[in-house]
């Protein structure tokens, strides 16, 4: 009933504030000097917690709503980060494909195969139930090249005609890739203070 939600939400709120516990006292008060009116004033209480009552019924629905919001808002933030730090170290993994004359270093194929197959296997299970249809363009493009990487690398890509090139041309295409789940979760923090932002990596 909407005078128990009234008493839980009372007892949460106006019992650990300055002001509520102001205003439960003012309330008592009120109640005291109407008993003490007799009739008239036993009407008069009636008519005052009737629109006390009424108050309570507007604010409650605007608080939950305002909860769902917020709640809704930090899922959104959670998914956009779990989608920037996949694409990063997609970023990272690829990056660490080469070595300082951007040729592709001797790598070891099992262990580098495993690392992108985990990263694919978290895309296509993390998000299949993200409505957003930005995250849902950025979780498509960091998948649909995944399975073709693990191809070269599968089969020992080392140089133009074996799939080093391509893979060198996934580099620049991931990072734009990371750029862009960046940029979408730099957005949804805006409103953050800076200490609660998601720190921006220093070699990105």
């Amino acid at each position: 009933m909407w005078y128990e939600r009234s008493w839980q939400w009372a007892k949460e709120h106006l019992t650990v504030t300055v002001p509520g516990v102001v205003l439960i006292f003012f309330a008592t008060y009120v109640l005291m000097l109407a008993v003490n009116a007799g009739e008239v004033g036993a009407s008069w209480v009636q008519t005052f917690g009737s629109l006390v009552g009424l108050g309570i019924a507007i604010w409650l629905p605007w608080q939950d709503s305002k909860r769902r919001h917020k709640e809704e808002l930090a899922r959104e933030r959670g998914y956009a980060r779990r989608l920037f730090y996949a694409a990063y170290e997609i970023c990272g993994q690829i990056a660490g494909l080469f070595d300082e004359l951007e040729l592709i270093r001797n790598y070891d194929r099992e262990v580098s195969s495993a690392i992108f197959e985990r990263i694919l296997s978290r895309l296509n299970s993390s998000f299949d139930d993200d409505p957003h249809p930005d995250r849902v363009a950025l979780v498509h493009e960091l998948r649909q090249n995944l399975p073709g990487l693990l191809g070269y690398l599968k089969h020992g890509a080392r140089d133009e005609n074996s799939g080093g090139k391509k893979i060198f041309q996934l580099r620049g295409y991931y990072r734009q890739v990371c750029n862009n789940c960046w940029s979408h979760l730099a957005q949804l923090e805006a409103d953050l203070p800076p200490a609660e932002r998601t720190m921006r990596p220093v070699d990105f």
